[in-house]
């Protein structure tokens, strides 16, 4: 059932379990290509509630994933999908991700989202130990598992599992940070030496995004121009000094589109709205 794969991407979301927008689509075409060419490639994002473990015919490989909180611990399930031959796996604490939606409701963000994704990264990187094999790459995708590049910077300096790990950081949209209170770094499990102006500190805030952007190997974007725009103050959002010093690290891939799904000709909505018109 377990696979032991090359590379791990770690996403919030990812079509057709689940989806907001376009890193959904993205995490639904990418790695189901890479799988296709013949790499080893795996998954990891979380178990939300409205995600049907019946529909997706999800099976539980692992209970109780010891997870390392530095405060009282607390333990993951993982359970594993075969999507076209591709492995997704899920992160399943129902206190943290069996709720209607994934980030927020209509009153706002959800309090604890800090401490979700926390979890998520940390429970993440828990389940690749028990590949047994380190992977060639792990690759997070936005704010939410960007966290999981800066453990696997520090980590790798003492635990031999990761010394051979790069890291990949995509940014979807930096507008969305993950920017929480300070007071929440300091259980998080990074080490004090990453509370700094090029780490994790933005303003006396504790920025989850920018984690990733001040430790991953590589940093990409969807498109080389956004990868230049956010080097601007225009489009940099505040952190465009650091990724300016970052900018070697830095490059643009245009996302691609599946077009077994976005085909024009085979769009039903498409052909009424055109019929509509006529």
């Amino acid at each position: 059932m377990l696979h032991q794969p090359e590379i791990c991407f770690l996403s919030s979301e990812i079509y057709p379990f689940s989806k907001t927008g376009g890193l959904g689509d993205v995490m639904g075409i990418l790695p189901l290509t890479l799988a296709k060419m013949g790499f080893r490639v795996c998954v990891i994002t979380p178990l939300y509630g409205r995600i049907s473990t019946a529909r997706y015919k999800l099976r539980l490989v692992y209970e109780d994933i010891s997870v390392g909180y530095p405060w009282p611990e607390i333990k993951a399930d993982i359970y594993w999908a075969d999507y076209h031959g591709m492995p997704v796996y899920f992160i399943d604490r129902g206190e943290y991700f069996d709720r209607r939606d994934y980030y927020c409701t209509y009153k706002g963000d959800y309090f604890d989202n800090c401490e979700r994704f926390i979890f998520f990264c940390r429970a993440s990187l828990s389940l690749i130990k028990k590949f047994g094999r380190p992977p060639r790459i792990v690759h997070a995708h936005d704010w939410h598992s960007a966290l999981a590049v800066a453990y696997i910077y520090f980590w790798r300096q003492n635990d031999p599992f990761w010394s051979k790990t790069s890291t990949v950081l995509t940014i979807h949209n930096l507008a969305f940070q993950g920017r929480f209170s300070s007071r929440l770094f300091w259980d998080c499990g990074l080490p004090y030496e990453a509370w700094n102006m090029d780490g994790v500190e933005f303003y006396n805030s504790f920025n989850l995004l920018k984690s990733g952007i001040a430790y991953a190997d590589l940093i990409t974007t969807v498109s080389p121009t956004y990868a230049q725009e956010i080097l601007t103050p225009e489009f940099g959002c505040g952190l465009e000094g650091l990724l300016q010093k970052r900018r070697n690290a830095l490059s643009g891939i245009l996302n691609g589109a599946d077009y077994n799904v976005w085909h024009p000709e085979k769009d039903g909505f498409l052909d009424k709205i055109g019929r509509a018109h006529v």
